[in-house]
Formats: C-alpha cells, structure tokens, sequence
C-alpha cells in the first residue's frame, strides 16, 4: 500500500493539513478498509473527512460514527446484506432493505444524523431518474447507507428527499474527489479492486488485491 512514504513524514507536517479518506465499494471485499484503518491508526495519521461508496460508505460511517477498527470489522463480518434482505415488492429491485436498515441503525447506535457523527462524512450514490451523482451529508446516516448501498436489480432503489438513488459506485466508486471537496488537501484513496491506475493517478502495486494511494 501507499501509506509507508506518508507515515514517514514528519507529525508536524500532518497536522497543519487536513487528510481525507476515501473508501470504495466492493462488496466483501470491503473488510480490507478495516486494515487500512488499522494501518493508520498505528501510523498515527490522523483522519479529518471521510467520504465512501457502498460498502466503503458503510465503513467510513461506522468509523465517523466512532467505532473502532476491531468493533468495525466485527460489524461487518456480521453484515451479510444478501443475508438480512427480503423479497422486494416494488418490482425495482430483487430484494428490498427493510431489514438491513434494521441492522445498520442498531450497529451505528440508533438513528444518527450526520450532524451528529465525530467526523464529517460523504456518501456517494446516483439518481435513477437523471444518472446524476448525489453526495449525501445531511439527514439521518442510515438513509444515505441505503441510497449508496442500493445496488442496481439486486436491491430496489432507495429513497432520499424525494429522490430515487442507487449505489454510488455506477459512477464514483472512489469518492476521493468528493473527500477533496469536503476540504481535504490530500486525501488517501482506498480501492478493493485490482487495478486503480487511471483512477486516482497512482499506479498499484503488482500482485495486491488491495491498493491505497494518496492523490495530491
């Protein structure tokens, strides 16, 4: 990963700047943002905004929220959302979210608002009506779990202010960009994919499932 060069620099010159954090979807995948957590906390490289998509929207909550990588990772080990699901009745969507909403309310501790959370966060999904990116950072955080989880034919669409939204990734499935917007003037970038060259303006390591950069 892409961390090391960053952890080597000074304290002092971490602190003067704000650090975002941006973490992909990715289905299963996703438990590897609990390491990277791991990795910067051990690090002592601070985190002042989040922004996340799908699974890595639900990370970046819980964490804002926050919990603890380990309280995090045993979260999601617990949340199979295929699992928890039920049959959609809308005809949007194979499987609706009535209980997954249940679950994530009951691991971010009750219904909290993004006002509400110890860090500022973003999550990222898409109006099915337009196709247009929608950041979400207002209203309750359970909500905008589900828009940015809600991911195309398998799960029906969620709805926020009014609007359809589907899972972010169909179009921004590395938010860093958005990080950058909260006013982060670097922002790590985390991708559970294997290739993110091109993406962030990094090139990966060979080999990694799992790849940090950080975007200047």
């Amino acid at each position: 990963m892409y961390l090391s060069l960053w952890a080597s620099q000074d304290r002092e010159n971490r602190v003067t700047i704000q650090i975002g954090l941006a973490l992909s979807g990715g289905g299963a995948r996703g438990i590897a943002h609990v390491g990277v957590l791991q990795v910067l906390e051990e690090a002592q490289i601070p985190i002042h905004v989040l922004a996340g998509t799908s699974m890595g929207g639900i990370v970046a909550a819980a964490y804002a929220a926050g919990h603890s990588p380990a309280e995090i990772e045993q979260l999601f080990r617990s949340l199979r959302l295929l699992d928890i699901a039920q049959r959609d009745r809308t005809g949007l969507g194979l499987l609706g979210q009535g209980k997954i909403a249940g679950r994530l309310r009951e691991a971010l501790g009750g219904d909290l608002t993004f006002d509400q959370l110890e860090l500022p966060l973003a999550l990222v999904a898409v109006d099915l009506e337009t196709g247009e990116e929608v950041v979400i950072r207002e209203g309750l955080v359970v909500e905008g779990l589900l828009a940015t989880s809600a991911v195309p034919v398998v799960f029906s669409p969620a709805r926020w202010q009014g609007r359809l939204l589907v899972d972010g990734g169909v179009l921004n499935n590395v938010p860093f960009d958005v990080a950058r917007r909260m006013g982060a003037d670097r922002v790590i970038a985390v991708h559970t994919m294997r290739d993110l060259s091109g993406e962030i303006g990094t090139e990966p390591q060979a080999g990694r499932t799992t790849y940090a950069g950080v975007a200047a």
